[in-house]
């Protein structure tokens, strides 16, 4: 009796060290800079307030131009005359959310049952629109796998019992449900409760978003000085 007491004391013991095992899944990008025509100025916008921040710092970090705005300002209808002027939408759909069940267990087996592991997934689908004053130049998706997750290691067996348990604990990270209480309503008293307050859910869910994102910057930025230099060429053709 004794020796059950002890094994279930281990597994809850367990599952709470996974909170600080932590691993960021996504690769911090080697900063470059990107070169794009001098006179344009390229303002940014999404109705996802985490993901307007991710995408925000990492193309100022890489030290493109962008400006990143809530909404279309004064400032673009006074310097329109002077400068290129393009609007970028990013919009974010989260699909195919994951405990990762499978894939947790198969990863424990894989290290004998020592290792207990604990994450969750789902597919982000970005819509892009690109657009002048005039025109829209740009619409499509690009769609990007995130995931984020914890590990521990743990004596034989623990870690696979660990890792069930764990999961199962963890659907409340779920990126849906990361995103419906950081972005769309505010948790309940009980959600709360049970789980964790808007801050947490929002830092998790900028965990997932960055991982997601980092991993289509490229083609985004890619996209944007495509059409930048193009239009610029075709209108240099026409004088």
């Amino acid at each position: 009796m004794v020796l059950k007491s002890k094994r279930i004391a281990s597994i809850i013991l367990s599952v709470f060290f996974l909170q600080f095992c932590h691993y960021e899944i996504y690769q911090e990008l080697p900063e470059r800079k990107i070169e794009l025509p001098d006179v344009y100025r390229v303002y940014l916008k999404s109705s996802d307030r985490v993901l307007q921040k991710i995408a925000c710092e990492t193309y100022a970090a890489k030290g493109v131009q962008i400006r990143c705005t809530d909404e279309i300002i004064e400032e673009t209808k006074k310097i329109s005359s002077l400068y290129e002027v393009y609007y970028l939408s990013l919009e974010p759909q989260v699909r195919d959310s994951s405990s990762d069940l499978f894939r947790n267990n198969l990863f424990s087996l894989i290290t004998f049952s020592t290792g207990a592991f604990v994450s969750v997934s789902a597919v982000v689908d970005y819509k892009l629109d690109l657009r002048n004053s005039k025109q829209v130049l740009f619409q499509s998706y690009i769609s990007s796998p995130g995931r984020q997750g914890y590990y521990a290691f743990l004596p034989v067996y623990m870690g696979l019992i660990s890792t069930n348990l764990g999961t199962g604990l963890n659907t409340y990270r779920r990126p849906d449900k990361l995103r419906m209480y950081c972005i769309e309503e505010e948790p309940d008293t009980w959600t709360k409760r049970l789980t964790q307050n808007r801050d947490e859910y929002c830092r998790d869910y900028e965990n997932f978003l960055r991982d997601s994102f980092n991993r289509i910057e490229g083609k985004i930025m890619n996209v944007l000085r495509a059409h930048i230099i193009s239009r610029r060429l075709y209108t240099e053709d026409e004088k």
